[in-house]
């Protein structure tokens, strides 16, 4: 609707004539009528002038429906919250199956860790040593797990039995080291 008729419409709805309505805005009654009509419009102080008589906006005084661009606005804004929301809840999906194959992952590594060997060293000593012309490396080694537990290597097929020792009679590793180094110099050899 245009604002002429849209003027007809507000000044009959407020039962003023085409004079009451002039005398209040300022204006010559042929003014309004005019403006009615069409042929002229009112400046920007005269139509607000009309509004605050109307008591309404400028936008409802020109019939500038804006109800319907406010409407599609709304729409539009609610859409994109829609979409917003779903986006979120993918993205939350999304998380907590990541986090769940985190765990998963994380505790079969747990479970499938390397676990220490029982006879994992802790304490280790040894000594090189020559006998009847055959260089020799003697090491001792405690367990981890049993300070107590010894054990013996030697470089080549020399053993502990061979020497006439006991690894049960020993709970010390340098002890041990110590009588293989008096065996080895009683047999002729040397140790450094």
């Amino acid at each position: 609707m245009e604002f002429g008729k849209n003027l007809v419409n507000l000044r009959k709805k407020h039962n003023l004539s085409q004079e009451e309505l002039a005398e209040k805005v300022g204006v010559a009654r042929q003014t309004i009528s005019k403006w009615e009509l069409g042929e002229t419009s009112p400046d920007l102080m005269q139509a607000m002038e009309l509004a605050k008589i109307f008591k309404v906006s400028l936008d409802e005084l020109v019939n500038n429906d804006i109800k319907d661009i406010l409407v599609d606005k709304i729409s539009n804004t609610e859409k994109l919250a829609g979409m917003i929301i779903k986006i979120l809840r993918v993205l939350g999906v999304l998380l907590i199956i990541a986090l769940i194959g985190f765990v998963l992952i994380f505790s079969s590594f747990k479970y499938f860790e390397a676990k220490p060997m029982s006879n994992a060293v802790s304490e280790s000593v040894g000594i090189y040593c020559e006998i009847n012309g055959n260089k020799e490396y003697f090491e001792a080694t405690t367990n981890r797990d049993n300070p107590d537990l010894l054990e013996f290597r030697s470089s080549n097929e020399l053993s502990l039995k061979d020497m006439g020792l006991n690894i049960l009679d020993y709970k010390d590793i340098n002890r041990l080291i110590k009588d293989v180094e008096k065996y080895v110099n009683s047999h002729g050899g040397d140790c450094n």
